[in-house]
């Protein structure tokens, strides 16, 4: 996601629902992304909800679907699920990594998310960056589709 200038403010992952949009990431300031995604809406029939707070992320590495579709069915209505990504209500969350993973080190974090290019924000996207320069051309940026902010710059 990028403002006006096409200066990177978000980097996730985008997930969209019947009736609303997730974008699934790690920033160090949410409410931030939340204002900003806010400040662009005119005339659509949308509420931005920053559910950081109450919310659980995780990303599965092990090969646990089944489970993780089985606990999303049966106990988590308002918790999505895509290959591998699994979120809710943090306490929910935190229940299934205890029963169901090995949870990662930091160290083993930082080493699988930079094998894989995926950047952090405030880490490896500073303020002031445009997509280009963390490598998100092929992943993230269209040179064909409407319009939308920092168009220009990044075209």
């Amino acid at each position: 996601m990028t403002d006006v200038r096409g200066w990177t403010v978000a980097h996730g992952i985008v997930l969209r629902q019947i009736d609303r949009v997730w974008l699934l990431g790690i920033h160090p300031d949410a409410s931030r992304v939340a204002a900003h995604i806010d400040r662009y809406i005119i005339t659509e029939d949308a509420l931005v909800i920053d559910h950081s707070a109450e919310a659980g992320l995780v990303w599965n590495l092990s090969e646990l679907d089944k489970t993780v579709e089985e606990i999303t069915h049966a106990r988590l209505p308002d918790s999505a699920i895509a290959k591998n990504l699994f979120w809710g209500p943090r306490g929910i969350v935190q229940s299934f990594v205890d029963e169901h993973l090995v949870p990662m080190s930091e160290q083993e974090w930082q080493l699988w998310r930079i094998l894989r290019f995926w950047p952090q924000m405030g880490e490896d996207i500073p303020e002031k960056c445009i997509p280009q320069e963390v490598d998100r051309t092929q992943s993230a940026i269209s040179f064909t589709k409407g319009c939308y902010l920092g168009q220009e710059t990044i075209a």
